[in-house]
């Protein structure tokens, strides 16, 4: 029963490696700057005291490169559990002293239709009863009930971690290549001393407090775009007019890369929606 933890482990070597190349690609693609200019526009002027932040994209995530990661992905979690499924059925039919044939196994031989199903009815789990789990310890059938789609997400089913995952492997294997898209949203805007380190005998507070009052819904960004706006205030007994709000800002933006929108991911995060499924199938390679 080695096979599905190595298939699972090799599948999270490969979903690591997706998560590096995701931060870089957030940290080195994306520019932000803020408005009013720090050159052009006094500082009193600045708009009741609210600063526009800005955000460019120097480039899209590459679906081509990262698509075929993805597929690597999901089929290791795919085949962790088709290959549970194939040793729990070889270990129980070997206690009757049958064993699956040697070599080729001929397409009407019932060896050939064992994997794990993964189920959005209770007619199709009782299919699989039949099917696919014909060879397993029928006592393990309890266990593997709850743990179908249509047991785990009665309301919505197709939204279930099995569900995803095995539509997301069928359109890889069959399609295409998944696409993602972006999405980037303001999450905090920081306040820092421009002049760390510098003498400051007055120990005057150089910094200011900024609230964010608005900012755009998450999605993808195109070219420069405004993120977001701030209102900033400076800090009580503060140094008022002598430098600009911009100079003392860390806007941080929340980048994230997603898939496309509709079935069977609906736009959401990749690092999400394949951690969701590594936990989901973690657990029940565990338990058997």
């Amino acid at each position: 029963m080695d096979d599905p933890q190595a298939k699972l482990d090799r599948a999270n070597e490969n979903l690591a490696t997706l998560t590096r190349l995701i931060g870089e690609f957030a940290r080195e693609t994306y520019r932000i700057d803020a408005e009013p200019d720090f050159w052009s526009e006094p500082f009193p002027q600045a708009q009741g005291n609210v600063v526009i932040i800005w955000a460019e994209a120097k480039e899209q995530p590459p679906s081509t490169l990262w698509g075929p990661i993805i597929g690597d992905i999901v089929h290791g979690f795919r085949s962790a559990l088709d290959h549970l499924i194939w040793g729990l059925s070889v270990e129980h039919q070997a206690t009757k002293g049958q064993t699956p044939p040697a070599g080729r196994i001929q397409h009407d031989d019932p060896w050939r239709k064992i994997w794990f199903p993964i189920c959005r009815s209770c007619g199709a789990w009782k299919n699989a009863v039949k099917e696919q789990f014909w060879a397993i310890d029928p006592a393990l059938l309890a266990l593997l009930q709850p743990l179908q789609p249509y047991a785990t997400g009665k309301n919505a089913p197709d939204r279930e971690p099995l569900a995803v995952l095995q539509e997301l492997w069928n359109i890889d294997k069959h399609r295409h290549l998944h696409v993602v898209n972006a999405t980037v949203e303001l999450r905090d805007v920081l306040s820092v001393n421009p002049f760390e380190g510098m003498p400051n005998p007055s120990g005057i507070d150089l910094t200011f407090d900024f609230e964010i009052v608005s900012k755009r819904a998450p999605g993808p960004l195109v070219g420069r775009a405004e993120v977001g706006r701030a209102r900033y205030t400076p800090r009580p007994g503060g140094l008022i007019g002598v430098s600009h709000p911009q100079m003392h800002m860390n806007p941080r933006l929340f980048i994230d890369v997603a898939f496309d929108q509709g079935y069977p991911a609906y736009g959401d995060r990749v690092l999400h929606t394949l951690s969701q499924i590594s936990q989901t199938v973690g657990a029940i390679v565990s338990a058997f």
